[in-house]
């Protein structure tokens, strides 16, 4: 029934289906969901939980960690299909914008690299969670990942008060101001947040929007640097 009524289940009800069998006695269909929870890239600790439990009862003739590993395994290709059926091939001219320091820098100079690029405004409630992933997801990649992170601060209200941005921690992600909204206007995002995804070519590979700060969409970002990386 829920998969009948939502597209894309949300994690958190993959997590409530296998809980609700497994409290009810309901063994296999406990195990089933858990098991169709971790193809789906869900992997709490009461799924994990229900999931090893069960395994000996109703599991494969094979040492649980292997068989852990193999859907895995399949879940991980689900989503780089997944990702690979909806990106796109855009060619992209990255103009020169302003940084907190009022140099104008050309965005260009980072061609080479994916770039994981960010638009927010101050006053956008869901960009503050999706910032803050942005943060943690750049602050937990190496020197020499390949991979640059860009948050563009567009569509104020007002004239934003840029020593704001000198006060918080961005990590290693490079903040830059479209203050007109020509840049964001041109590559067609309509609404933020908005992540875009640029490959090392210069082109535009992969659009987020909405509230990328949740878990699913974090996952997805992370899916989405592997697949541009190891094009």
């Amino acid at each position: 029934l829920a998969k009948a009524i939502f597209r894309e289940m949300p994690d958190k009800l993959y997590e409530n289906i296998a809980l609700a069998n497994y409290i009810f006695r309901l063994d296999p269909e406990a195990f089933a969901a858990s098991e169709d929870a971790i193809l789906n890239s869900v992997e709490t600790s009461k799924v994990l939980d229900i999931n090893k439990k069960l395994y000996s009862k109703y599991g494969k003739a094979m040492a649980y960690d292997k068989y852990l590993d193999s859907i895995r395994l399949i879940a991980e290709n689900r989503r780089f299909d997944k990702i690979k059926a909806n990106m796109i091939n855009r060619p992209i001219t990255l103009p020169a914008l302003a940084n907190i320091d009022d140099l104008m820098i050309d965005l260009s100079i980072f061609k080479g690299e994916v770039l994981v690029v960010e638009f927010f405004a101050s006053w956008c409630q869901p960009c503050q969670s999706s910032i803050e992933s942005l943060v943690n997801l750049s602050n937990s990649l190496t020197e020499n990942a390949g991979v640059q992170m860009i948050g563009i601060n567009t569509w104020e209200n007002d004239k934003l008060d840029k020593s704001l941005f000198k006060n918080n921690d961005f990590g290693r992600v490079k903040v830059f101001f479209d203050e007109s909204g020509n840049f964001a206007k041109k590559v067609g995002v309509q609404g933020l947040p908005a992540r875009l995804y640029i490959d090392k070519n210069m082109k535009l590979r992969y659009i987020q929007t909405g509230a990328i700060g949740k878990s699913e969409d974090i996952r997805e970002t992370k899916d989405i640097i592997g697949v541009l990386i190891n094009e």
